[in-house]
């Protein structure tokens, strides 16, 4: 890649999808990306689009399982190795492999307490953390983003931990709880709670005074219009490129994102 500020740091991915996109993230940081694939290839290969996003700069290598001598060597020059332990269709390596590295495990739950043996989906991942019970319609259940946005927010946290414990220059095993990084994403509604007693609730398309959810032709699309001076210059920039491909494009978006 080149001048990247990752440039000469080796990480070994056998992360299965809650933190694929972590290791996407560090090869676009420059660091060589190696993800390791055991006999039955990724898991995420059963999703071309996804396992294309998120293993771009990623070289791939094919071990013949977890005891591979092959796997050694590759641990043995790694700085950090990502993994997601008890996740179908990855390595399970033991971290004592590579005891002079940046381990970083992301489960469902942390590797401690009370639910840390719990498997969960992305959709389990959603409803622990609380995340759900605002998303839907008032008179209805909750719902989760047709998209894993759970693994979305895992993936950039796994890499700031990855790079975090990488920048103290010594050995680290880190635990990432897939739960715990998802309820940081509900901000202030939960920090407020102990003040408040509010729970929150579900509004259907709406956000305080804005639109959210807004029909297409083909399904919904999740979008807010919201103001201040930080998002005005990206709305401007969405309503000249919908212009661009022929699209009426009102800027009545963005005379309302400032008000």
């Amino acid at each position: 890649m080149g001048d990247g500020l990752l440039d000469g740091t080796r990480v070994i991915d056998l992360a299965g999808e809650p933190a694929a996109m972590a290791g996407r993230i560090l090869a676009d940081l420059g660091a060589d990306v190696v993800l390791v694939e055991g006999p039955g290839g990724h898991p995420l290969r059963a999703l071309p689009s996804r396992f294309t996003a998120w293993s771009r700069g990623k070289r791939t290598m094919a071990v013949s399982g977890a005891d591979d001598p092959e796997l050694d060597v590759l641990l043995a020059s790694a700085d950090i190795v990502l993994a997601t332990p008890g996740f179908p269709g990855v390595l399970d390596v033991d971290p004592g492999r590579a005891p002079d590295t940046v381990w970083v495990d992301v489960t469902p739950f942390g590797a401690t307490g009370p639910r840390a043996r719990w498997r969960a989906s992305d959709l389990g991942v959603m409803a622990a953390s609380g995340n759900m019970y605002s998303t839907g319609d008032p008179d209805r259940a909750p719902v989760r983003c047709t998209e894993p946005s759970g693994y979305g927010h895992v993936g950039p946290e796994v890499a700031f931990a990855a790079l975090t414990a990488l920048a103290t220059g010594r050995p680290q095993h880190v635990d990432v709880s897939m739960q715990e990084v998802v309820l940081s994403s509900n901000m202030v509604g939960v920090a407020q709670y102990p003040k408040t007693r509010q729970r929150g609730q579900r509004r259907g398309a709406n956000i305080g005074r804005t639109r959210e959810i807004w029909p297409t032709l083909d399904g919904w699309v999740s979008f807010g219009i919201r103001g201040g001076k930080a998002r005005v210059p990206s709305l401007t920039t969405l309503t000249r490129l919908v212009a661009e491909d022929g699209l009426d494009a009102s800027m009545r978006f963005v005379s309302h994102a400032m008000s």
